[in-house]
């Protein structure tokens, strides 16, 4: 479906979510090693079955996931029957953490349940690894890469919390203190309309990009099947891995 705003601009929408829930720690409560291996729980592969069922009505003309096992399983869920080709992506990964658990300063509620709010913090990084600051360029540049594309108008991306709360820090033209106050809950969905200048897309100035953004919208945000008022659901993702890290459950 193509969009066009009042000014004769393209309006590009996609539908961004977070993969369905997931669990980083094993039956006896440990942490899985390799956090990027984690499949969907059984609830999560529901909140997926339930999601599709919403965007049915939804002609996508691309779909794109980080191409981590939750993000794939949960597009390959939502778009079951429709023939439609899942693009790996890994630019729009999760932020990669490091291994800053092994180290006698750790702490978990600083390190894990409230990382974000120090995003801002020059060098912040997620248990030592990936800083903010060059996660929120990787994550900038691949949507940056994809709007640069033609192949599309309506686009399903189907990625993490972290990555979708520095894209939509970006659409609000926010900077790295607004990462920490995005939250994402699991299996969420986010409506982004960007308009694009048509004449720059298709005639680039020399030494400019192919594609010019001239506005951004978010239509809308965290968008829960499963509760939409939010009535069951208290603790942030971030501090639900760390209950679980916790042995809290």
């Amino acid at each position: 479906m193509s969009r066009k705003a009042l000014d004769g601009a393209q309006r590009r929408r996609i539908y961004l979510l977070r993969h369905g829930e997931t669990s980083y720690v094993d039956e006896q409560g440990n942490a899985i090693p390799d956090s990027r291996s984690v499949p969907l729980t059984a609830r999560g592969r529901e909140q997926a079955d339930e999601m599709a069922r919403m965007l049915a009505p939804i002609a996508f003309d691309a779909a794109i996931c980080s191409g981590l096992p939750r993000t794939r399983e949960t597009a390959t869920r939502i778009l079951a029957g429709r023939g439609l080709t899942i693009e790996d992506f890994p630019a729009l990964e999760e932020i990669r953490p490091g291994h800053a658990v092994l180290q006698s300063d750790f702490d978990l509620m600083r390190d894990v349940a409230y990382a974000g709010k120090r995003a801002v913090s020059p060098k912040a990084s997620l248990l030592g690894g990936e800083t903010f600051a060059d996660f929120r360029e990787r994550v900038v540049g691949g949507v940056e890469s994809l709007l640069a594309r033609t192949d599309w108008s309506t686009l399903i991306l189907v990625c993490h919390g972290g990555t979708n709360a520095m894209i939509l820090a970006w659409v609000l033209d926010a900077g790295l203190d607004a990462f920490g106050a995005i939250e994402q809950d699991s299996c969420c969905l986010n409506v982004i309309d960007i308009d694009i200048d048509v004449e720059r897309e298709s005639e680039p100035r020399a030494g400019e990009p192919g594609t010019t953004v001239l506005r951004k919208y978010v239509r809308a945000l965290n968008v829960t099947v499963y509760d939409p008022a939010k009535s069951a659901i208290e603790l942030t993702a971030w501090e639900t891995i760390a209950r679980s890290l916790l042995g809290m459950g």
